[in-house]
């Protein structure tokens, strides 16, 4: 069963996805996200962005990248306008780019057209999608 889905585009061999995110006092900002299979967050964002739209911090935690380094990270709760909905997600700060995790895509159909502007389609194939409580 096929619920919804996205469209980005592959920028200099990068998948991005188009995202919304929303702080608590209503605050927007729209991001061209890299779309990272290796990254097993929801979303992460740049912490001049936390601050920018104000989002509620939850957490500390340490993350291992890809190169096997360690790397302190906070992790904020905001909004998030994806795939035709909104959602409340664990938001990390980290690095200059926005990048779209494994857990916000997770029971989703990915295709990327690996080619200068290739596509990259998202489709959710159920309604069984993470949920996070982030009292």
């Amino acid at each position: 069963m096929k619920i919804g889905g996205i469209a980005g585009e592959i920028h200099s061999l990068w998948p991005r996805v188009p995202i919304v995110v929303a702080g608590p006092r209503g605050t927007k900002k729209s991001f061209d996200a890299l779309l990272d299979t290796g990254f097993d967050g929801a979303l992460s964002i740049s912490r001049r962005d936390v601050e920018l739209l104000d989002l509620r911090f939850l957490s500390d935690r340490i993350t291992v990248l890809a190169d096997g380094t360690e790397h302190d990270s906070a992790v904020f709760s905001g909004r998030v306008y994806f795939a035709g909905e909104w959602r409340e997600v664990p938001i990390m700060d980290s690095g200059d780019d926005a990048m779209v995790g494994l857990q916000l895509v997770y029971g989703a159909r990915l295709t990327l057209d690996v080619v200068l502007d290739g596509d990259v389609d998202l489709e959710f194939l159920s309604d069984r999608r993470l949920n996070w409580d982030l009292a």
